[in-house]
C-alpha cells in the first residue's frame, strides 16, 4: 500500500481504544542479499525496542508482535520495498505502507497512530500523475520519487482507430507529428477534426472520472498541438502548465518517469518557495509562530497551512552513491508536531513538512485564514 487520502484518513479515524505502534524506517529500493538483510535488521531493531518500552502491553499486543516476527522470514516481501516503510498495528493486526520519502527510524507506543509523518511525506509531493497523449495508446500512470506505473482506467479509449474504427485516415494520421492540424487532402478532413476532438474528449472524460477527489498534480506528455487542444478540454484543477513535449508512443515507464520527475521536483519546490515567502510577508495576526499559538488558531477554526520543518536535502542515507535526496527527521519523542497536524487538519487546514533551514528556528509555524 501507499500513502494516499484514504490511508491518511483511515489511519486518523482509528478510534478504537488500545495501545498502537507506528514503526518508521528506511529501506532499499534496489535490492541484493545484503541490502534485504539491512533492512529486515533495522526492523528486527525496532520490534526488540518496542519489547523493550516499559509502556508496551505485551497482553494486548503480543500477538500481533508475533506476526510482524513472522514479516522478518519473509525475503520476498524485503525484495520489493521503496525507499521507506510504515508499519501501523494494534491487537487485531498490522498493516505496511511504502514510502517514496525517506525517514529516519522512529517507533511510537501510543493511544493512536502516529500519522504526521504520513502526512508530510504526502505534502512532499512525490506523488503525481502522468497523462501520455498519443493516438496509439493514450495512457494515465501514477507517479512517485522512484517510479511510474501505468494504471487501468474504465473507459480509457484503446487507440484512435480503435475509436474511429476509421483504419485507412487513421493511418495516415499518426504519421503526422503535430496531430489533426497537419492533416492535409482528405476529403473527410472534417470528420478527421471531429473524431479527433471526440477521442480526446473521451480521454478527459476518463482521466476525470479517475482522478476525481484527488490533488495531486498532473503532468501531460505529447506534442504541442495535442497537448494544446486536450488542456482546453481539461478542467482537473491540478494539471500543470509545464508539461513533456514530445511522442510519448516511444517512452517507456521508466523513460517517463526520468523526463518528468525534474519538472515534478521544480514544481513542488516552487510551491514551498512561495508558501514561505508569503509568511515571510503577511501580518502578524495571519502568519503566527510557536505551538501554543497555533493551538489556539486551530480550536478557533482559522490555520489554514500549518508549516512544520520537518526534512533535510542530503547525501547521507542508507544507499550509497545517491544524488542528495529528501529525508524526513522524525523525532521518537516528537508529540507535538503529531498534535498540530491532527488539530490543524481536523478543522480543514493542511499541514506542509518545509526543509528546517527554511527559517532561523525549528518552530512550527502556520498561515491562518483570518
Amino acid at each position: 500500500m501507499n500513502v494516499d487520502d484514504t490511508t491518511i484518513t483511515d489511519l486518523l479515524q482509528t478510534n478504537e481504544a488500545g495501545q498502537k505502534l507506528s514503526i518508521y524506517q528506511s529501506t532499499h529500493p534496489a535490492s541484493n542479499g545484503q541490502t534485504v538483510q539491512e533492512d529486515i535488521t533495522r526492523f528486527k531493531n525496532a520490534l526488540q525496542a518496542i519489547r523493550a518500552d516499559e509502556s508496551y502491553e505485551d497482553d494486548l499486543l503480543g500477538e500481533t508482535m508475533s506476526s510482524l516476527d513472522d514479516l522478518l522470514s519473509d525475503v520476498e516481501f524485503w525484495k520489493h520495498r521503496t525507499v521507506g516503510l510504515a508499519v501501523f498495528a494494534d491487537q487485531h493486526g498490522y498493516q505496511t505502507v511504502s514510502l517514496s520519502v525517506d525517514v529516519t527510524e522512529a517507533h511510537y507506543i501510543s493511544e493512536h497512530y502516529q500519522v504526521s509523518p504520513l502526512v508530510l511525506e504526502y505534502s512532499l509531493g512525490s506523488h503525481y500523475y502522468i497523462l501520455d497523449i498519443n493516438h496509439t495508446r493514450p495512457r494515465l500512470l501514477e507517479g512517485n520519487s522512484l517510479v511510474c506505473t501505468e494504471l487501468m482506467v474504465k473507459d480509457m479509449p484503446e487507440s484512435f482507430e480503435a475509436m474511429t474504427e476509421n483504419v485507412e485516415y487513421t493511418k495516415d494520421l499518426q504519421h503526422q507529428s503535430g496531430g489533426t492540424s497537419a492533416y492535409h487532402g482528405h476529403d473527410d478532413e472534417g470528420a478527421v477534426r471531429d473524431d479527433t476532438a471526440r477521442y480526446y474528449r473521451t480521454i478527459v472524460k476518463a482521466v476525470e472520472a479517475f482522478l476525481v477527489d484527488h490533488t495531486e498534480p498532473l503532468l501531460l506528455v505529447g506534442v504541442q498541438n495535442r497537448v494544446g487542444t486536450l488542456r482546453h478540454m481539461l478542467s482537473y484543477p491540478h494539471a500543470l502548465e509545464a508539461y513533456v513535449e514530445g511522442s510519448g508512443e516511444a517512452m517507456n515507464e521508466q523513460a517517463l518517469h526520468d523526463v518528468s520527475i525534474p519538472l515534478i521536483n521544480e514544481h513542488n519546490n516552487r510551491l514551498r518557495s512561495e508558501l514561505i515567502e508569503a509568511f515571510r510577508e503577511a501580518t502578524p495576526t495571519i502568519a503566527i509562530s510557536g505551538a501554543a499559538e497555533i493551538t489556539t488558531a486551530a480550536a478557533e477554526g482559522r490555520v489554514a497551512t500549518l508549516l512544520l520543518p520537518a526534512f533535510r536535502q542530503t547525501t547521507d542515507t542508507i544507499r550509497d552513491g545517491f544524488d542528495p535526496a529528501i529525508v524526513l527527521q522524525l523525532d521518537p519523542e516528537d508529540t507535538t508536531s503529531e498534535s498540530l497536524t491532527r488539530s490543524v487538519l481536523a478543522q480543514g487546514g493542511e499541514a506542509v513538512a518545509i526543509d528546517q533551514d527554511s527559517f532561523e528556528d525549528e518552530e512550527p509555524r502556520a498561515m491562518c485564514r483570518f
